[in-house]
């Protein structure tokens, strides 16, 4: 089976081209960031009147809504959960 890449697969589920690759930048940066790919999907589903450039904003804010809501809806254990909020602090912006 071919691997689809982030960019084709959220154009193929919303169908709006134009901003899906800046959005897949991002939920790559998620994922290297070490967040599983349930809290990722939170993120992509969260709030989608929001700008991406706000919602980038708000997750990488511990505490804020976006964030807690991936906290809570991952799968991973309470240490790798909290290597994540430890690594927000230094955390750069990407939106485009």
């Amino acid at each position: 089976m071919k691997k689809l890449s982030w960019t084709n697969f959220l154009v193929r589920i919303f169908n709006r081209p134009c901003m899906w690759s800046v959005l897949a930048q991002q939920v790559e940066q998620l994922l290297a960031e070490g967040w599983d790919v349930r809290a990722v999907w939170t993120y992509i589903m969260c709030d989608r009147q929001d700008s991406l450039q706000e919602r980038w904003l708000q997750e990488h804010q511990v505490g804020s809504k976006i964030y807690t809501r991936m906290l809570h809806k991952s799968w991973l254990y309470a240490e790798q959960k909290l290597s994540l909020s430890q690594g927000q602090e230094d955390s750069r912006t990407l939106f485009g």
